[in-house]
């Protein structure tokens, strides 16, 4: 518990109760902690998906196909 405390921070606020006399406010900070960081996980997932969609594969691959036939008119000049 005492390695939770140092991350999350301060908590001069809730000096008047200790973990161990007051269970329940213990397993609500948890709680709370553990549902606020899966909300901002789940956040941060929706921005990348969303980057994600915003990226136009099609002009990837259109440049990847002038590559290729950029390499293959190369080729075929060298044999000629």
């Amino acid at each position: 518990m005492i390695f939770f405390c140092k991350k999350i921070g301060d908590f001069e606020s809730l000096s008047p109760w200790s973990y161990r006399e007051a269970s329940t406010m213990t397993i609500l900070l948890v709680l709370f902690t553990f549902f606020t960081v899966i909300y901002l996980m789940n956040l941060f997932i929706g921005l990348l998906n969303m980057a994600i969609e915003d990226y136009n594969k099609y002009e990837e691959f259109l440049l990847q196909k002038a590559k290729v036939i950029y390499l293959i008119m190369m080729i075929i000049l060298d044999l000629l």
